[in-house]
């Protein structure tokens, strides 16, 4: 029988709840007075073998179940935006993105707060070497601007500073962002289409 990815995540779930509800209701083993009678000791052997075959044969059904999907999903190819990827590498990037958000949110911090200290620290060394400037004019109007300008330049050479980072950081930044929205955008309507579409052979 022939059935999409898509009921079979489903039959899958379902799987999964009566699995769960088995397990906790299993009972395979339990004590009996001395006076218990055989009909009383055989039912409960006869319902506990058929409750204990009943759960075997739900979880086998289930692991093949889930080795069909993994399956199909190693070899069921799907774009996302521009880029074509297996349905298994485009799961498996659904689950560990949150690793690239916080390898983007961290550079994009760190570069950003780097050029808000830079900007305050020179400002201030701006003000200083200004004031510094204004103490020490002597002469004429022409040799006084000169000096003014030739301490001031001192001043911010001496006690300014510069920004270093790795080369084009603003651009990896926004190439990083905009490829993860871009997965996260279309990565779950690709998985669905998909999901529908591909068909599993269920014996």
């Amino acid at each position: 029988m022939e059935i999409s990815i898509n009921a079979a995540l489903a039959e899958l779930k379902l799987l999964n709840k009566k699995i769960n509800d088995k397990t906790e209701a299993l009972f395979i083993a339990s004590c009996y007075g001395n006076k218990t009678t055989k009909e009383e000791t055989d039912a409960f052997e006869k319902k506990a073998g058929s409750d204990f075959d009943s759960l075997k044969a739900l979880i086998e059904n289930r692991a093949k179940m889930k080795s069909l999907i993994v399956l199909s999903n190693a070899m069921t190819s799907i774009k996302i935006g521009d880029k074509e990827m297996f349905v298994a590498e485009a799961i498996e990037r659904k689950n560990s993105i949150e690793l690239e958000r916080v390898f983007c949110t961290r550079i994009r911090e760190n570069y950003y707060n780097c050029l808000n200290q830079l900007e305050k620290h020179n400002k201030t060394i701006q003000a200083k070497g200004e004031e510094r400037a204004s103490i020490v004019l002597s002469g004429d109007d022409d040799e006084k601007t000169e000096v003014y300008k030739s301490v001031l330049e001192k001043y911010i050479a001496d006690n300014g500073a510069k920004l270093f980072s790795i080369k084009d950081v603003e651009e990896k930044i926004e190439k990083m962002q905009a490829t993860i929205d871009d997965f996260e955008k279309n990565v779950d309507i690709a998985l669905t289409e998909s999901n529908v579409k591909t068909l599993i052979v269920i014996d």
